[in-house]
């Protein structure tokens, strides 16, 4: 069992992993087309997790699995590791990391509204709904403002549309959060490991981006990007970063304190990102922008810590 000093700083770190590999995807988003990064991206992250779960469990593939938490898991792989990550790759190809970041950084907030219907039946304080309202108004703030437009060269209708890929990506994202719920702990006669979870999801999710790739004759563009190392070194890069090792320090925070506290620390990524695309791309950080992005993530820590 990690500490909670241990666990505090892997929330943090994740943060940090889980906004360079955000960067990663922009440069490739950039070089090679959105789906492609994202299937390629899948390709290696389920190899990696079933090799993590081999060195974990003794086996390659979770056993003793119902066949309704099997489906479940694999529906809220889909939506949100399959469908959801397309768009948010294409929305970062059109806005940028930041700002994507940012507005999918919501997904609690949505989630928590999703939870609200059967089979789960939750419901939501004073407080919660207070934070719900934070978030959202801190979110429409950083996307109204201009320089935070400007900062990512790009037309107003790739905006709008930006924009919109990254909301339907927050809401695939929620229904693959709430669903991968259900599917751990209600279809399950005993509660999945989360790793075990996190593996089924990926690998549906990672069959059902072939299967789009594959309708759409994208196969031979998508295996292209072996013939360009420059490309194939920054997607190993943001593979490592992102649902390797980030994934795995999630887990380490996840199981030192609340869950509460983890999620608000791993949903610090906007924050991490504000430095980075300023050195990387020049968007220099306005008092608006890094205070509305704060407004943001202080809504979304409201919702977690009630």
């Amino acid at each position: 069992m990690a500490s909670t000093l241990t666990s505090e700083f892997a929330g943090i770190a994740t943060a940090f992993l889980w906004a360079f590999a955000a960067m990663c995807w922009a440069v490739l988003s950039k070089r090679i087309h959105p789906t492609a990064v994202a299937t390629m991206r899948l390709v290696f992250a389920v190899l990696a997790l079933a090799t993590i779960h081999y060195a974990l469990y003794g086996r390659l593939w979770p056993a003793d699995l119902t066949s309704r938490a099997f489906w479940v898991l694999c529906l809220s792989g889909v939506a949100g590791a399959g469908i959801g990550d397309v768009l948010y790759f294409h929305s970062i190809q059109r806005i940028g990391p930041r700002l994507t970041l940012t507005i999918t950084a919501l997904a609690p907030v949505v989630s928590a509204l999703m939870a609200l219907l059967p089979p789960m039946n939750e419901r939501m304080s004073w407080p919660q709904i207070s934070g719900m309202v934070l978030a959202v108004g801190g979110v429409a703030w950083v996307v109204a403002e201009k320089s935070g437009r400007m900062a990512w060269p790009t037309t107003p209708g790739t905006f709008r549309s930006g924009v919109i890929l990254g909301i339907l990506s927050l809401v695939c994202q929620s229904i693959g959060f709430v669903s991968s719920r259900v599917g751990m702990n209600t279809c399950a006669s005993v509660p999945i490991p989360a790793f075990s979870a996190t593996l089924i999801r990926v690998s549906a999710a990672c069959v059902c981006c072939w299967g789009l790739v594959a309708l759409n004759g994208q196969v031979r563009e998508t295996a292209a990007i072996f013939r360009n190392r420059i490309s194939l070194a920054w997607l190993l890069l943001g593979v490592a970063v992102g649902p390797v090792i980030g994934m795995w320090l999630s887990m380490v925070a996840l199981q030192g304190v609340a869950t509460g506290v983890a999620c608000t620390l791993i949903s610090l990524s906007p924050l991490f990102l504000i430095p980075m695309t300023w050195i990387a791309y020049g968007e220099r950080p306005t008092i608006g922008r890094i205070v509305a992005t704060v407004v943001a993530l202080g809504g979304v820590a409201c919702m977690m810590m009630a």
